[in-house]
């Protein structure tokens, strides 16, 4: 069962002097952000996103090296497939 959009919205944020101080991801603009039944809430994408482990001058070199993909993974954290995808332009597509 999903847990509920109050149970989420505020599982994302912390009360402080009385305001809601927002945890989650935020657009550029400083403006938090959430999704409700895939709908709304702009993606985050790249390094903008509250998990992303690589930047975008990451991805770009992994991109450009001819090493292994177990070697660019140890370098960076992350694992094989996240490599592959990256090469394969399945994820971080819009650069």
């Amino acid at each position: 069962m999903k847990p509920r959009l109050a149970e989420r919205l505020y599982g994302n944020a912390i009360r402080r002097n009385g305001c809601l101080i927002w945890l989650g991801n935020r657009l550029p603009n400083g403006y938090g952000v959430m999704s409700h039944n895939g709908k709304g809430g702009d993606k985050l994408r790249g390094e903008l996103s509250s998990t992303a482990k690589l930047t975008s001058a990451d991805v770009l070199a992994i991109r450009a090296s001819t090493e292994t993909q177990s070697v660019l993974s140890a370098r960076y954290g992350v694992g094989q497939a996240q490599i592959s995808r990256i090469r394969t332009g399945k994820q971080w597509a819009h650069l």
